[in-house]
């Protein structure tokens, strides 16, 4: 509580130094590789706890390349939070530097902005990396779920209801495999009845001809 008791003036701060409207940290839970928001200046978008996947978003891609990266029309941006509404996205402009410590990477520091209002440009990373040393120095020995003791219960919840949906359509594909079972089933009697239909027409029908050709002779 007191280091984010820290972290949040700081983020002020740095929004203010870069002109921009927000400031967020992202931080790695090595437990899962999920991101957890730890800090924000802004929280009426995304709150502190909130959770990005490892497979998604800016602070993933900076993870892989360790390099800074911008996006100014988030909206459109194919690597985007599935999690965020467009009615959400009212800052569209994002710039993240990584959070790295003795080699370790632990996250993403975000500022943010809207992009009629301000647009990133690679000189302001050096700016904004700046700070990611210090900001790396204070989270080195912190785990991200220690911002969030909740965080644990939030993943067995989210883990039960995959279990759940899971369990849901298996049941459902079990349904339609027997309605498909029944369908096949009725088919093959439609095919035989329809097959015995045929061959009575054409004995009935031959026996007509035969009948006829004798009496006609």
């Amino acid at each position: 509580q007191s280091l984010a008791g820290v972290l949040n003036p700081l983020l002020h701060h740095i929004a203010t130094y870069l002109n921009a409207k927000g400031c967020l940290i992202l931080m790695r839970d090595s437990g899962t590789d999920n991101y957890l928001i730890v800090a924000i200046t802004n929280p009426h978008i995304l709150g502190p706890g909130s959770v990005v996947r490892p497979d998604e978003d800016m602070v993933s891609r900076v993870a892989i390349s360790h390099q800074p990266l911008i996006v100014n029309n988030y909206r459109e941006w194919s690597g985007r939070s599935l999690d965020l509404r467009p009615d959400q996205m009212v800052l569209d402009a994002y710039l993240c530097v990584p959070l790295i410590w003795e080699g370790e990477y632990l996250g993403g520091l975000v500022i943010s902005s809207s992009s009629s209002e301000r647009q990133f440009t690679p000189d302001d990373i050096p700016a904004l990396e700046v700070f990611a040393p210090l900001i790396a120095a204070l989270l080195c020995r912190c785990n991200a779920q220690a911002f969030h003791p909740g965080y644990e219960q939030h993943v067995r919840k989210e883990v039960n209801e995959e279990i759940c949906e899971l369990m849901d359509a298996r049941q459902k594909m079990a349904e339609e495999s027997d309605q498909l079972r029944n369908l096949l089933a009725d088919t093959v009697i439609i095919q035989e009845d329809e097959r015995s239909r045929i061959a009575s027409d054409l004995h009935d029908g031959s026996n007509q001809l035969v009948i006829g050709a004798i009496y006609e002779i």
